[in-house]
């Protein structure tokens, strides 16, 4: 096969390979490409390669430079692909190196000489027209084409962008040639890097002189233009790196109540024009109003347009941000406005007051709140939100956006309609901005009605001390059981309590605090705790049988998930030693409850037992029988009773109640009357059990789990009825022992493990 053939189908596999489903961006050489004629590669656009290819033709006896004869080289191969504006050096440049063998000689006729020398055109412009002279591909394709500065469009159908300008005039015999780098339009080049391939052209020229020194005058005496004995080409690459990607960053903040500030500063630095749109609904208008904006940073306040729905505080609406470079790329971004409360830290701020000061004859209510700057450094930014009971952003406040200096208050005035309420609810917060990032205040509630009264809002009358469970008030009107209060909200001795009943105030726990004559008292909306600590009992465990005189301590811990526990245990404390002197049952209650007064309360049944003239009093013994199932004998005077309680390390409620269903739980057997009873209700536990694990609501869940709870209760009580029985009755310690078998499965689902 002639070798050009050869090198032409090595060509035609190495393309093949290239564009195969398989091919991998990571696969591709990169530039500098390989050398042609070291991989038997032709130098053209279906190649790969760099390198040169050379042709010639008649006279033969002309001398020819071998294959490394010509060679051309470029002096920097990645370009930076911004304008010249943005570069830290002076404008792009490409200097390319042209090496030959020189002027050559050889014999000629009749004892002449051939003189043959190389010429290289170096155009005054390398264009992207069709890959005529340049070619590209992005680096990530195998595939070359043409297309690099541009394409057609409908105003410019042929895009003879320049992409190299000839700096300075570079002959055809000069061994370099500098050329700018120039970039057209925007296009798919800045996304991602581009490599460039670039052709050159050159030719072989002769002369013949005679051997009397003559010049044939057939081809002149000048070699650069004698006869053309040959040519070729050689292709060189650069690549290019693209600008850093555009991003559209944007942020937004709230600056008041309804108010928001949009922050488009992230996107910089290479932005050069910002757009910010949004839209908001006003009532009696049909359709929705647009905002736009230039600025990178403005602020807006919704709060000074009349008619904005209520609603659409309650939802969350959208920005658009769009932001565009120098080579007109564009980058777009979507902002949330949420009007949900701020984030922040409590405690520099403080509100002192929250007061009802008019409800007008159209129904529009005026409250006032009094804003303390509680540390000696200023607060800026500070504003008041108010809500109403459903969470909805309705009320409107000013001022908006002070600053607050050290030490220093300020009143702020919230405003809000009643609309066909006849009760309002409006919880109010104080926000703000230090050094150190967003602040707020604790919130303070206030309820009134369309008459102007509010609720829960008076004075101590009387002086009280710790302790006390009894409040005097100067009037309970507004008050009620379940109401939650706040006492001397601003003062050191601060303090909140549930109410239970109204006599003057009867809370549900004692006072912690003396509260003397004149302070606050105020209800407020609790909607973060109403739920009691738990209460976890180790000793005296439920059911249980001591001999009298033995030691038994009170062992448990109380944990609260939100509020935080203030008491646990109450009259007992953990690691008390209880009485086990008197023969008889035992209830031991044990009370906790938290900071805003919820109360939880625990009774465990136990019993102390006394020596007989015949055998004493036994301590129960417990064996092992089966792994996981524990046997407990307790001898008492007069009866031995053994229970099989479920296994100690059973995980959940149902697990434990499994252990114990359909089984005889003490001995001697006890009525098939209460034993049916009590295998039924063990079912109905477990179904009810079943159903609150599969539930898709809490509620639901919690609900379930609480009947079960109280079948579990009732299977108890029956064998208490039972154990009174004077005939057909049971002994007080199968009773007991019962219960005892039930409660792992309560203690389970008083820790919410179903």
């Amino acid at each position: 096969m002639p070798r050009r053939r050869r090198r032409f189908l090595v060509a035609l596999l190495l393309l093949a390979a290239l564009a195969a489903p398989h091919a991998r961006a990571a696969d591709l050489p990169s530039p500098p490409l390989p050398d042609c004629a070291a991989n038997g590669l032709v130098p053209n656009n279906l190649t790969d390669c760099e390198g040169t290819l050379a042709s010639y033709h008649d006279p033969a006896a002309v001398p020819r430079p071998g294959p490394n004869g010509i060679a051309l080289a470029i002096s920097k191969r990645d370009v930076d692909f911004r304008r010249d504006e943005d570069l830290p050096g002076p404008a792009q440049t490409i200097t390319f190196s042209y090496t030959t063998p020189g002027l050559l000689s050889g014999p000629g006729p009749d004892g002449g000489t051939y003189y043959a020398t190389a010429r290289l055109d170096w155009p005054a412009m390398m264009i992207d027209f069709n890959g005529a002279r340049v070619s590209c591909r992005q680096a990530i394709s195998p595939i070359w084409g043409g297309g690099c500065d541009g394409a057609p469009t409908a105003d410019v159908p042929s895009p003879d962008f320049a992409l190299l300008v000839r700096q300075g005039d570079c002959g055809p015999t000069a061994t370099a040639c500098t050329y700018r780098v120039t970039w057209g339009p925007y296009d798919r080049r800045v996304r991602a890097p581009m490599i460039f391939r670039l052709r050159f052209d050159w030719s072989f020229r002769f002369v013949l002189q005679k051997s009397d020194g003559t010049f044939d005058g057939s081809c002149g005496a000048d070699p650069i233009e004698g006869c053309g004995i040959g040519g070729g080409i050689s292709i060189v690459t650069f690549a290019t790196t693209p600008p850093a990607p555009l991003h559209a960053i944007g942020r937004v903040r709230r600056v008041g109540a309804k108010a928001i500030e949009l922050d488009a500063t992230g996107s910089f630095p290479l932005v050069e024009h910002v757009a910010w749109s949004f839209q908001y609904p006003v009532v009696g208008e049909p359709t929705n109003r647009i905002e736009r904006s230039t600025d990178p940073v403005f602020s807006f306040d919704f709060g000074e347009i009349d008619g904005i729905p209520a609603s659409f505080f309650q939802g969350t609406a959208f920005a658009t941000l769009a932001v565009t470079d120098h080579w007109n790329r564009t980058a777009f971004d979507s902002v949330p406005i949420s009007f949900a409360e701020p984030a922040g830290t409590e405690g520099p701020l403080q509100m002192a007051s929250f007061t009802l000061v008019d409800v007008d004859e159209d129904g529009r209510a005026t409250l006032v709140a009094v804003v303390k700057n509680t540390t000696s450094n200023p607060i800026e930014n500070v504003f008041v939100i108010g809500t109403d009971a459903t969470g909805l952003v309705s009320p409107s406040s000013t001022p908006q956006g002070i600053t607050l200096a050290g030490d220093a208050s300020a009143t702020f005035t919230v405003t809000v309609d009643f609309d066909t309420r006849p009760e309002l609810t409006i919880r109010a917060r104080a926000f703000g901005t230090t050094d150190d990032g967003p602040v707020k205040s604790a919130p303070k509630s206030q309820r009134f009605g369309r008459d102007g009264t509010a609720a829960g809002d008076t004075t101590v009358s009387q002086a009280s001390q710790p302790g006390d469970t009894v409040l005097h008030v100067a009037s309970n009107d507004g008050f009620g059981p379940g109401d939650y209060v706040l006492i001397n909200p601003t003062g050191p001795n601060a303090e909140a309590r549930k109410v239970e009943a109204l006599g003057s105030l009867v809370f549900t726990t004692p006072l912690v605090y003396a509260h003397a004559p004149g302070e606050p008292v105020q209800t407020f909306v609790n909607d973060l705790d109403t739920d009691g600590p738990t209460i976890d009992v180790t000793s005296p465990v439920a059911g249980s049988v001591v001999c009298q005189g033995a030691t038994v301590q009170a062992t448990f811990t109380c944990s609260d998930g939100f509020a935080g526990v203030q008491t646990c245990g109450s009259p007992v404390t953990s690691g008390q030693t209880l009485d086990t002197n008197v023969v008889g049952p035992r209830l031991t209650t044990l009370r906790a409850w938290d900071i805003v007064g919820n109360v939880t309360e625990t009774t465990v049944s136990w019993t102390v037992v006394s020596a007989s003239a015949s055998g004493g009093c036994t301590v129960p013994t417990t064996t092992t029988t089966q792994p996981g199932a524990v046997t407990t004998t307790t001898t008492l005077p007069g009866a031995t009773t053994t229970t099989t309680l479920p296994p100690a390390a059973c995980a959940g409620a149902r697990e434990c109640l499994a252990a114990v269903q359909s089984r005889a739980l003490c001995e001697p057997p006890v009525p098939s009357k209460l034993q049916r009873f009590i295998d039924r209700k063990v079912r109905a536990a477990l179904a009810k059990l079943g159903k609150a694990a599969s539930a898709s609501k809490e509620t639901k869940a919690t609900k379930l789990a609480s009947q079960a709870g109280k079948v579990l209760q009732a299977i108890v009580k029956k064998a208490g009825a039972f154990a009174a029985k004077k005939k057909g009755g049971i002994p007080a310690a199968c009773r007991d022992a019962i219960a005892g078998a039930l409660q792992p499965a309560q203690q389970r689902l008083g820790e919410h493990r179903l």
